[in-house]
């Protein structure tokens, strides 16, 4: 090896390592490239977000891609981020089909019957990740790209009532479920925006309607997106937000979510009184001007004693 490849390889190798979008993007398509998966990767605090795009109209394998991708973050060992959120979408769709965060400080043994097709992805390309970073093959031509971290934020836009939208930054949101009203088990003796029980990869996660938390005309009023106890026909509740916030979790049950949208958080304007009901006003963080959007507060939401203290 060269001198200046040596260079090169080393270039790589520390840019990766410090969490560069692009250069991980890279690392990644390399090899899931050869199974028609192309990754789009972006980082935000420390957060790292990777999209898997299927460059066909077959969904993205979920579990085996999850596993994949926190072995090869897990031997990368990269700073500047501590959690990974993977979501796979098909070709031209903003809308992902699944979301899995990956927690790269706990230490998670592979789910044995991943194991088999994990390697046949790592073997297709060689070595895998580790293979590669020795070997010295440049494949980004270095004076042709601008390796500087985006400073937007990202968010998920969904819809509120009939005709109204908002966004939630992407950080706060661990998973977009898609769940039927008969998977939802009603609680008695609670408000109104408190739906029930989701069982949710065997724990238990309480779902809200979240339109009725905010003022807008309920679920049960949609369309006929959510149906009661005592109807006789099951409609689908379309989607379900697994807000985080610190150890806290929340399903936010929304009739639609539309895409992911990168907006200049720094442009975030504080909620005007005037403009809000006062039903909505405690969990708007802002308005994007350039979105034409509100955006709400996770932390509000999540933490609202409005309905937490009826599940204390």
């Amino acid at each position: 090896m060269s001198n200046t490849q040596q260079a090169e390889r080393q270039k790589i190798l520390e840019l990766a390592k410090q969490g560069n979008p692009k250069i991980i993007a890279a690392l990644l398509n390399r090899q899931l490239q050869l199974r028609g998966i192309t990754a789009k990767v972006a980082l935000k605090n420390i957060c790292l977000y990777i999209v898997l795009e299927s460059d066909t109209d077959t969904i993205p394998e979920e579990r085996p891609l999850v596993e994949f991708i926190r072995q090869a973050m897990t031997k990368l060992k990269a700073e500047g981020f501590k959690t990974v959120k993977v979501c796979g979408r098909i070709r031209e769709e903003e809308i992902p089909v699944w979301m899995r965060e990956i927690v790269l400080d706990q230490n998670i043994e592979p789910i044995t019957e991943q194991k088999r097709t994990v390697e046949i992805l790592k073997s297709k390309s060689e070595e895998g990740l580790s293979a590669w970073l020795k070997s010295g093959t440049t494949v980004i031509p270095w004076e042709s790209e601008n390796l500087a971290i985006e400073n937007n934020q990202r968010f998920l836009r969904f819809h509120l009532g009939f005709e109204d939208t908002a966004l939630l930054p992407l950080d706060s949101i661990k998973e977009v479920l898609r769940v039927s009203a008969a998977e939802i088990l009603p609680v008695p003796h609670m408000p109104d925006c408190v739906l029930g029980i989701y069982n949710w990869r065997g724990e238990m996660l309480w779902t809200i309607d979240l339109n009725n938390l905010l003022g807008f005309p309920s679920l049960s009023q949609s369309q006929g997106m959510l149906v009661t106890s005592t109807t006789k026909n099951v409609a689908l509740v379309k989607f379900a937000i697994a807000l985080q916030v610190g150890n806290q979790v929340l399903g936010l049950v929304v009739q639609q979510v539309d895409e992911i949208e990168e907006h200049n958080w720094q442009k975030l304007q504080s909620p005007n009184p005037g403009l809000f009901s006062p039903k909505l006003l405690p969990f708007v963080q802002g308005y994007l001007t350039e979105a034409s959007s509100i955006v709400l507060d996770a932390r509000s939401i999540v933490q609202s004693p409005l309905w937490q203290k009826n599940l204390e």
